[in-house]
């Protein structure tokens, strides 16, 4: 028997984007490559990974509610929606385990960003509530489901700069798009539903390990922004390519490169135009080197959100402390 993970795809439509790469990363994990895994499949069969795309969905539910749409075509796309809806409710049903992977922003709790093949970086791709009502019509009532958000800082809280390994108080919580996103979901199924989310960046290594971003790279990420903005990166890149193109057409390519390499101590502070612009450059450079240093962690920056039968909802982390960071009404 064939058991199956199903990955909902609203990240990237291309083939190299976020949810392609990490749903054959995950399917390594479930290669069998000993005796026991081997016997283990024999038993309860392979574990297979399938990409399931949302977005043509996503459209069909946006044509559905809009009024300046003939009747005609919104009962096409309802029927179009309607067949894909029932094939993802049955492949849901009988999943192992559901992954919903889309793009998120460190400080922004309400919209996920747009992806590869999805005019990426043009803007916004959703709400979390529009894909939480989505979500809802995926799962059969009274059915039990894991489900966990591959969304980059779907846990993290509106407090962006705060320590998500120290204490957190019940805002902080209730503030991050995770919540939002379950507290509505719960509200729209009778399902039960365990799910999961990440306080950072959320990739799978190639052996199918996720790996979280931890909080020293989070505030790497963010120093580098605030730099980036201060400065105004994009002038000063400009200014620096510049000034190298001024140095070389005046045979003077030697003196730019001693004039950088000084500028690039920590010590030396610039009293001239052209080394306020190297070293502005080498503040930038030195913070996104940084950044690249911190590596993800394993077992990390995991949030577990569960509804209890009395109908409150306990968060805590997978690892850690075992007291719940929350417990009590949505």
């Amino acid at each position: 028997m064939t058991q199956r993970i199903i990955f909902l795809n609203l990240a990237d439509m291309e083939p190299t984007g976020l949810v392609q790469k990490s749903a054959h990363n995950l399917a390594q994990k479930f290669v069998p490559r000993t005796c026991m895994q081997r016997f283990t499949q024999l038993i309860f069969g392979d574990v297979v990974v399938d990409v399931v795309n949302l977005f043509e969905l996503l459209d069909h539910r946006r044509a559905a509610a809009d009024p300046l749409l003939s009747l005609q075509v919104r009962q096409e796309n309802r029927i179009a929606y309607d067949t894909q809806m029932a094939q993802i409710r049955e492949a849901c049903r009988t999943a192992r385990k559901i992954l919903l992977g889309a793009h998120g922003s460190h400080k922004n709790t309400e919209t996920l960003m747009k992806g590869l093949g999805w005019e990426m970086g043009s803007g916004h791709a959703g709400t979390y509530d529009e894909l939480a009502l989505m979500t809802a019509e995926f799962l059969v009532p009274e059915q039990s489901y894991k489900l966990a958000l591959i969304i980059c800082y779907a846990a993290r809280s509106e407090q962006f700069r705060k320590d998500h390994e120290g204490v957190l108080d019940e805002t902080d919580i209730k503030s991050s798009l995770a919540y939002k996103f379950y507290k509505l979901l719960c509200a729209h199924t009778r399902a039960n539903v365990v799910m999961t989310a990440r306080t950072g960046a959320v990739q799978f290594m190639e052996d199918g390990s996720s790996y979280v971003e931890t909080e020293e790279g989070v505030r790497a990420v963010i120093e580098l922004e605030d730099l980036a903005r201060e400065l105004d990166a994009p002038v000063v890149r400009q200014k620096y390519q510049d000034m190298m193109e001024h140095y070389g057409q005046n045979g003077k390519i030697k003196e730019f490169y001693a004039l950088e390499e000084h500028m690039s101590l920590p010590h030396t502070h610039a009293t001239t135009e052209h080394e306020k612009v190297l070293k502005d450059r080498w503040r930038i450079d030195n913070v996104s080197r940084r950044k690249q240093d911190i590596l993800p962690s394993r077992k990390y920056g995991k949030f577990i959100y569960r509804r209890e039968r009395d109908g409150n909802v306990t968060v805590y982390r997978k690892y850690g402390e075992l007291e719940p960071l929350y417990h009590g009404p949505f």
